[in-house]
Parts: C-alpha cells; sequence; structure tokens
C-alpha cells in the first residue's frame, strides 16, 4: 500500500489473496506506509481491515480486540461501563451516541478509530455486511463467531 497526503492511494492485493486461496485467514496490523506528499503516514490496521473487506466483497468483518466489544466508557478504568450490544454508525454521526474520549489515545484511534474506519463502509452495512467486534482475551471466540456462534461482542449496525 502507498498513501497520498495521508490517505490510501495504491494497494496490492494478491498477498492476501494467496493467503485466502490457501484456504487461510491473514491478520493483519496497521503499517507505515510511504506517502508522496509527506514522506510517510501511518495507516490503521482497522482502515487495512475495511479496504480488505471491501475489495474481496466480505460478508463479514471481525474487529478483535482486549474487550468484549464496545462500551460508553473505558471498562477498565470504569467496572460500570455498560458494553453496547448494537452500535449504529447513523447514531455516532448524530452524536446521540459517543465513546469516552479518552479511548483515542493510541495511533489507531482505540474503539473510535475504528469506527471512524466503518464510516465509508455504511453503505456496505446496511447491504449485509456484518461488523463484530470482539474480545480475543477468551479462548475460542474468533473461532466461535467465524462460525456464526453467539459471542459477547458489539454489532455495529448503519
Amino acid at each position: 500500500m502507498a498513501a497520498s497526503g495521508f490517505a490510501l492511494k495504491t494497494s496490492y492485493y494478491d498477498a492476501a489473496a494467496g493467503f485466502l486461496d490457501l484456504g487461510m485467514v491473514p491478520l493483519l496490523g496497521g503499517d507505515v506506509l510511504a506517502d508522496d506528499q509527506n514522506g510517510f503516514c501511518v495507516y490503521s490496521g482497522d482502515k487495512i481491515a475495511v479496504d480488505l473487506a471491501f475489495h474481496f466483497n466480505a460478508s463479514r468483518l471481525i474487529f478483535a480486540t482486549k474487550v468484549d466489544g464496545i462500551f460508553d466508557r473505558d471498562p477498565d478504568k470504569f467496572p460500570y461501563a455498560r458494553r453496547i450490544e448494537q452500535l449504529s454508525l447513523g447514531n455516532l454521526d448524530s452524536g446521540s451516541a459517543r465513546l469516552d474520549e479518552k479511548q483515542k489515545l493510541d495511533a489507531s484511534g482505540a474503539m473510535a478509530g475504528k469506527l471512524a474506519a466503518l464510516r465509508p463502509a455504511r453503505e456496505a452495512i446496511a447491504r449485509g455486511l456484518r461488523v463484530h467486534m470482539l474480545t480475543m482475551m477468551s479462548e475460542g471466540n474468533l473461532l466461535a463467531k467465524s462460525s456464526e456462534q453467539q459471542v459477547t461482542g458489539t454489532l455495529t449496525m448503519p
């Protein structure tokens, strides 16, 4: 991948396609991209995941995190934090649902960064792309969700 002005300019998906052809699911993270205007930029794993979901016309996109989905505030700091079972991106845009601003401290933007990466996918979500956020801290969660079993987490809606 390469960028121009902090935006994705070119992508090379053949490597990911090769793994998929072998029956493997690539687990990816963010990276530093060459940027023809700025020298380099950080491109989050969340954006890469959305780009790949679009490119491969995915039916599901799973964000694996350290917590059981999206909470109304940081569950590590607030024991009364409430997990949001279904979160509408439309509610985020209207301001009726807000995440704790302190969750934006890392380079990826934490949960707020994941939701920002998903905004371009609203139409795909409305057409049936299922986006789940779940924890990888519970053994078997990813395998269970991959098999369409019920797993605690957050389902993102358009």
